[in-house]
């Protein structure tokens, strides 16, 4: 099992035994992090736009996550489960469910994610951001 962000697990919110935790990765290893992970896990209280979910799913990764922010939208497409927050049995149900499918269905997941983030680039979120802003 592979874990990075950061704040270091504690005592009170340990990691399995025999997770990697890698603290505060540089940017140029998320890729390849993302990238090694059956699923990414998305457990924020608040995040605005879903970069890192994007991140992820740019990798092939699909995502388990809350629906905070973008999260909905974001795995709308089947890129990932939607999972209710403050939830921890939710969350696990969903790993499990999601490391539990087909190769094929995972694959077709991950697909999916891949797919809904190439729909971004930061030319469009520009050309957005500018048009909300002569909006208002």
């Amino acid at each position: 099992m592979l874990a990075f962000g950061g704040d270091e697990p504690t005592v009170d919110l340990p990691l399995p035994p025999g997770t990697e935790f890698v603290r505060s990765p540089p940017q140029d290893c998320l890729a390849s992090l993302y990238a090694r992970c059956d699923a990414w896990l998305f457990a924020s209280r608040r995040d605005s736009f879903g970069l890192p979910i994007l991140e992820a799913m740019a990798c092939r990764t699909p995502v388990v996550g809350v629906p905070v922010g973008a999260a909905p939208e974001l795995l709308a497409d089947g890129g990932g489960l939607l999972v209710p927050p403050e939830s921890p049995q939710a969350m696990a149900d969903a790993i499990v469910a999601l490391c539990r499918v087909s190769p094929a269905d995972w694959q077709l997941a991950s697909q999916r994610a891949y797919a809904r983030a190439r729909r971004y680039s930061w030319d469009d979120a520009t050309t957005r951001l500018v048009a909300a802003l002569g909006a208002s």
